[in-house]
């Protein structure tokens, strides 16, 4: 009698693979259009670029792009409507108005939010995929990813933005945020009267209705925009803090605005040592360093290298410094 000849063991391998190409197809045939959403104010150097990137990662995948305009003053609607999106003009509203707008002219049942100043990578639908075996069967999440510096970034951005450390999954940013329809409609949308911070407050409320919401590195988008002097950054801060001052709560959850009061502190007492007792004013000096190294240990990924750490001690005091000035922007609204 000839040897019997034993079935082969399961590739691991294969399998995942075939797991992976069986969840693609589940995932394609559950999805019936991907809603991609952008809200706009004077873009024109950028709307384009966005729209370009969908169109080459989607390609024939059905999807539909919505540019929701606040009021520019440049060519964005023009070119947004030459590159055959769907446009809305809707001026003097927060920025989570604009994005509700866009949702509620939107047809898929995946919302896509980007930044007008965003791109996605090639292979953004395939990495989408991969990240569809971590969404709940209820169909309820919220995922997306920290958006990444592009090859060509500036060195502030090589030392400073490339290096932000990845947000904990209690949060996505809204320069590229995934999420189905249902649950949006759940969370009836970003708040519309957050001038900043919409995104967090978005992701807040989700898990307080025990909506998934998780970051996922693994789906690739890249941010053209970010400020390329320090000059530009501290303007930057100081719109983002705003939010934090809006009230004691705000303030409290914030420990961005914490800290850079206690910078602000540091740096107080600096002032008040060189005219009252300059022989120990070493003594502020030293605890304002051993803070914003603190500081930068804290908020960058990897500031390893020797030789980028003068630089990111003065970036990060521009930082602290103009999240402290934010507080005069809040009067400003507060008034207003």
């Amino acid at each position: 009698m000839g040897a019997v000849s034993l079935p082969d063991k399961p590739d691991k391998k294969k399998l995942k693979i075939m797991n992976i190409k069986q969840r693609a197809r589940s995932v394609c045939k559950a999805i019936k259009k991907i809603s991609f959403i952008t809200p706009c104010f004077n873009e024109e150097k950028n709307i384009g670029n966005l729209i370009a990137s969908i169109e080459l990662a989607l390609g024939s995948t059905p999807h539909e792009i919505i540019i929701v305009d606040n009021g520019s003053s440049d060519r964005s609607v023009e070119i947004a409507n030459s590159a055959g999106a769907k446009t809305f003009i809707v001026p003097g509203v927060a920025i989570g108005a604009l994005r509700n707008i866009g949702a509620q002219n939107a047809d898929g049942d995946l919302l896509v939010f980007l930044d007008a100043d965003v791109t996605i990578s090639p292979c953004w639908l395939e990495q989408l995929v991969h990240s569809s075996q971590s969404w709940p069967e209820n169909g309820l999440f919220i995922t997306g990813s920290k958006v990444e510096s592009p090859p060509d970034s500036s060195h502030l951005e090589k030392i400073w933005f490339s290096k932000l450390k990845k947000s904990k999954n209690t949060y996505v940013n809204s320069a590229h945020i995934i999420t189905s329809t249902a649950a949006f409609d759940q969370l009836s949308g970003f708040s519309n009267s957050l001038r900043s911070g919409e995104d967090y407050d978005f992701c807040q409320r989700a898990i307080e209705k025990n909506i998934k919401v998780f970051n996922d590195p693994r789906i690739k988008a890249f941010h053209h925009d970010y400020p390329k002097t320090l000059l530009e950054f501290s303007k930057r801060e100081i719109w983002h803090g705003t939010e934090d001052y809006q009230s004691i709560e705000k303030f409290l959850k914030s420990r961005t605005a914490i800290a850079s009061l206690v910078n602000a502190v540091f740096l107080l007492f600096i002032i008040v040592f060189l005219f009252i007792k300059p022989d120990a004013v070493y003594v502020p000096i030293a605890a304002i360093s051993a803070f914003t190294l603190f500081s930068i240990f804290t908020k960058l990924d990897r500031p390893h290298k020797i030789k980028y750490l003068p630089y990111q001690v003065l970036v990060m005091q521009i930082y602290l410094f103009s999240r402290t000035l934010s507080i005069k922007n809040a009067l400003k609204i507060s008034k207003n």
